[in-house]
């Protein structure tokens, strides 16, 4: 049958390749299961610890990921923005990005995501975001992107009032738009601090879960392939010593 299963070149190759791509998709998948799990891991030790001063004079704040910090500054409340496509319950809304300018005579500032809000009756009727712009000592958590953000077209798509509604997390365009540097992170304002909306987040959009269960689909279908020319081999031995 080894020899029936190979006898040509072509189709041993193609099912070789089938195999090995099928397999390797799902090899993948528990890579990411088990990346998955270890950020969860973090994310419930980082949430034990007690908070800590931003520090600013940062490069890397990998390590700092979901810990709680605390940031003294002044809300920036003429240039907010609105990040779009965010749903919450199956409803579209707003996560509100406010720069917070920090204290200490730097011109840099953080973002802080004051939270959900829902889409109004149109695009058009953006939402009442207004925060009060004086001196305030902010307290979240530090969230730390894991890469950069999946972009087509234009962040702001050419918008010039404000706040601005943008599509995808760009640091270095939001950056321009502001005029002064920004730190590459975001301060989740705590569910308890004022001037917030509706903030439940989750530190992963996807479980290790959901990862495995692609891995499974990518092995079964790997299987099911071996399974097929396996069996049409047969079919075709039997009928040829018929």
């Amino acid at each position: 049958m080894r020899t029936r299963l190979c006898s040509k070149p072509l189709p041993c190759l193609l099912l070789l390749l089938g195999l090995g791509i099928l397999t390797s998709l799902g090899v993948w998948q528990l890579q990411r299961a088990a990346e998955k799990s270890e950020i969860l891991q973090n994310y419930e030790i980082q949430k034990k610890l007690p908070p800590v001063a931003l520090d600013i004079s940062l490069d890397d704040f990998s390590h700092l990921r979901y810990r709680k910090v605390e940031a003294n500054g002044v809300y920036d409340a003429e240039k907010q923005f609105l990040l779009d496509n965010q749903i919450r319950n199956g409803q579209a809304g707003f996560s509100i990005l406010t720069p917070l300018r920090l204290s200490g005579g730097v011109n840099k500032a953080v973002l802080v995501d004051r939270g959900w809000i829902p889409l109004g009756l149109t695009r058009q009727l953006l939402p009442d975001v207004a925060v009060e712009q004086k001196k305030a000592r902010i307290s979240g958590s530090l969230y730390v992107p894991f890469g950069k953000a999946f972009s087509l077209g234009e962040m702001d798509a050419g918008g010039i009032g404000w706040p601005r509604v943008i599509q995808y997390m760009a640091f270095s365009e939001i950056s321009e738009r502001l005029g002064y540097d920004l730190l590459p992170v975001i301060i989740r304002l705590s569910p308890d601090a004022p001037d917030g909306y509706l903030r439940e987040w989750a530190p992963l959009p996807f479980t290790p879960a959901r990862h495995i269960a692609y891995a499974v689909q990518w092995f079964g279908l790997a299987l099911a392939l071996l399974v097929i020319v396996v069996v049409a081999t047969l079919k075709q031995q039997k009928s040829e010593d018929d």
